[in-house]
């Protein structure tokens, strides 16, 4: 029997005999397949399974360190590869257990418009404490509430409660630069509703009302932050507003007031048309309600003019909207007592207003008035345009026999040119100062306008556009009379592409016009489509000249792509009818049905926005270059990379929202007895008289609809 001790020596010999030394040990694995647990073939300067997944192998550093790297990245693991899973999942994306992709905000929450919130503890890459900023009633039945409740505010911010489930938290500095990005935005094209230095005092004494204020922040958000995420969020924080003001409708007061014109004209911005033109009339009978459109002597200069400034905006809007049909207009313009809104500088100081009023026979000086004032006259003469031109359409008889009353439209434009400030009458030196100031958008828009009131004036004789009268109309009319209606209508379509031109040569920097250049754009563009013949062959305004003119345009019009969405399609089509300018004769065929049958047929469907149908059975009219039978389909004004607009549809078609507007809720379910609707349209003055068997706005039809005239009857 073996002694312990044998055993021991024994035991000890086979260990020796089995122990490797330092020089027979196989290498160490790289750091990387360390840190992964797999298998290392240890080749230099670069192991095989790091070459195959295209990793920073170890050995090509000459690391001696045997430990695998830590790596903080929270995108990539600690070996280098990428997470197939984040660390932490947004709260939205938690609570349904859908894939996150770990950023701020999350792709799935960014797609459809919803506030992403991160829930990662502190500390952690990714992790740190969002801010709630407003879901709607819709997100709130997805969310945790659970989670939600434990939310706190980081340090340096202030929270603003703004009423149940309008919670936003944010940074002092953050909010400054969304109040003055409004403020700066307003200014460029219109006027300020509200008064800057007293909304800034309220603000920071925390007297300011928080819709009002939300309102505000929400607008500058929009736009401030054009990106698919910021303009969602704004969406949302307005959806919010407007839950508060229907549920509050009884309330009159000028902060409602305020707050529902900031609404209106968010929803007209945002290319929710059909809601803005359901809050529209509930704005303008607030205002008949209070008497602001009368001047009250009583109140201080700020408050009379903050008023003054409200009752002009509604009634911008109203002009905008209706198109020349007096029967859908809510502010009529024989009820406009007040002053014209006065000049920025009289407001913000708290001067006593000098402006005339809308209708004043006196001396047009200009002192004391905002060019927005002028806008407003001008808007005036085209409301009386518009008037006159469907009335000759519905009437169905020769545009002749009305020469007279167009011989005082055209008067009327002249003597507002006329009367016009030497400071801001039209000039190429006029234009280089004005072009590179904080006014360049107010005053090339102001002449842009104005010349394209005359394109509206006599364009009802150039066959093929909507706006012109019937075929028989058109046959009985005089051949001088049409010959010098289409040139002037073609005159002045030139002279607002040469007025393109010297704005591109000049290249201002700020952002030049708003919603209506792309509208001009368009009307143009069809003008020059449809009288090319009359172009001279060579020479400043021949046809590769004015085409060349209008891309000018449209390059000048691409910023507006950014915060004013439902002008994008606007401008695609107007790009497709400048493409095709120089190619050919135009092909047309006159309609099918006369005016009688035509009423018979009811409403018309748009391109855009959201209206139930009104009738199922639709004669296919439309023609225009830029209508497809696939724009029928669009349930929502936006085009493939506009992804705000793509979340909120999104919503919508969840179940998660509901819009509300007015009084009605349009469900989700009700999505497929939607049909697309514009009043935007109506700008391009494509509203017609009901009675005539058209549509508010009359765009969208099938692909074989050609124009009204055929073209070898035009002259005949």
């Amino acid at each position: 029997m073996e002694s312990p001790e044998g055993t021991a020596q024994a035991s000890g010999s086979d260990a020796g005999r089995h122990k490797k030394t330092d020089s027979q040990r196989a290498p160490p694995s790289c750091k990387q397949c360390r840190a992964r647990k797999v298998r290392c073939d240890r080749s230099h300067p670069r192991c095989r399974a790091c070459t195959r997944l295209q990793l920073h192998c170890s050995f090509g550093r000459h690391s001696s360190s045997p430990e695998p790297e830590i790596s903080d990245s929270a995108e990539l693991t600690q070996a280098g590869t990428k997470r197939k899973r984040v660390r932490h999942a947004c709260k939205a994306c938690r609570v349904v257990k859908a894939r996150c992709s770990g950023q701020y905000p999350c792709d799935r929450c960014a797609s459809r418009g919803w506030p992403c919130e991160d829930l990662g503890g502190p500390g952690e890459v990714g992790g740190m404490q969002q801010m709630n900023l407003g879901a709607g009633p819709g997100i709130a039945t997805l969310l945790d509430d659970a989670v939600s409740a434990g939310h706190t505010t980081t340090p340096g911010t202030v929270a603003s409660t703004l009423g149940p489930g309008m919670d936003i938290t944010l940074d002092k500095a953050t909010m400054r630069s969304y109040i003055d990005t409004y403020f700066e935005s307003t200014n460029r094209s219109a006027v300020a509703i509200l008064h800057k230095p007293t909304v800034l005092a309220d603000w920071i004494a925390g007297r300011l009302d928080p819709t009002l204020l939300k309102a505000i922040l929400a607008t500058g958000r929009y736009r401030a932050e054009p990106h698919a995420h910021g303009q969602a969020m704004a969406r949302l924080w307005m959806r919010e507003i407007q839950q508060e003001i229907l549920s509050h409708v009884a309330r009159n007061n000028v902060t409602q007031l305020q707050i529902m014109v900031l609404l209106v004209k968010f929803r007209f911005v945002a290319a929710d048309f059909a809601e803005a033109w359901n809050l529209l009339p509930l704005a303008a009978r607030l205002v008949f309600t209070m008497r602001l459109n009368h001047e009250d002597e009583s109140l201080d200069p700020v408050a009379q003019e903050a008023r003054r400034r409200l009752v002009w905006a509604i009634y911008h809007l109203d002009r905008t909207f209706c198109g020349g049909i007096s029967d859908l207009a809510v502010c009529p313009t024989e009820r406009m007592h007040i002053r014209l809104p006065c000049d920025e500088q009289s407001f913000q100081r708290g001067g006593q207003s000098r402006a005339g009023f809308l209708v004043d026979d006196g001396p047009q000086d200009g002192v004391g008035m905002d060019m927005y004032a002028f806008h407003l006259r001008l808007y005036q003469i085209r409301e009386h345009i518009l008037s006159y031109t469907k009335r000759v359409r519905k009437t169905g008889d020769s545009p002749s026999t009305t020469y007279p009353e167009m011989q005082a439209l055209q008067a009327e434009l002249d003597r507002f040119e006329q009367r016009l400030p030497a400071e801001l009458k039209l000039s190429p030196d006029r234009l280089v100062l004005m072009a590179h100031s904080t006014e360049s958008a107010k005053y090339t828009g102001l002449h842009m306008h104005w010349m394209q009131c005359h394109c509206d004036l006599y364009r009802f004789c150039v066959p093929g556009l909507r706006e012109s009268v019937s075929k028989d109309a058109l046959a009985g009319t005089p051949p001088d009379f049409v010959d010098y209606c289409q040139r002037a209508c073609l005159d002045m379509a030139l002279r607002l592409c040469d007025f393109w031109a010297e704005i591109g040569r000049l290249n201002p920097e700020d952002t030049f016009g708003d919603g209506f250049l792309a509208i001009s754009i368009y009307q143009v563009a069809q003008i020059c489509r449809h009288l090319q013949d009359l172009l001279p062959t060579q020479g400043e305004r021949c046809i590769e000249s004015v085409k060349q003119k209008l891309t000018e345009a449209l390059r000048l019009a691409e910023p507006l792509k950014d915060t004013l969405v439902g002008w994008r399609k606007c401008l695609k089509d107007a790009e497709k009818v400048i493409g095709s300018l120089g190619e050919g004769s135009i092909g047309r065929s006159s309609r099918a049905s006369s005016v009688a049958d035509e009423a018979v047929q009811g409403h018309m469907q748009s391109r855009h926005g959201l209206l139930r149908r009104v009738t199922r059975s639709q004669h296919a009219t439309g023609g225009e270059i830029g209508e497809s039978s696939s724009s029928r389909l669009d349930l929502y004004p936006r085009e493939p990379g506009d992804d705000a607009a793509r979340a909120m549809l999104d919503l919508a078609n969840a179940g998660q929202v509901t819009a509300v507007v007015g009084t009605a809720v349009v469900e989700p379910a009700a999505v497929d007895d939607l049909v697309p609707w514009d009043p935007f349209d109506m700008q391009m003055n494509d509203y017609y008289n009901p009675e005539l068997g058209e549509l508010l706005a009359s765009m969208t039809a099938g692909p074989d609809y050609q124009d009204d005239v055929v073209s070898s009857a035009r002259f005949q």
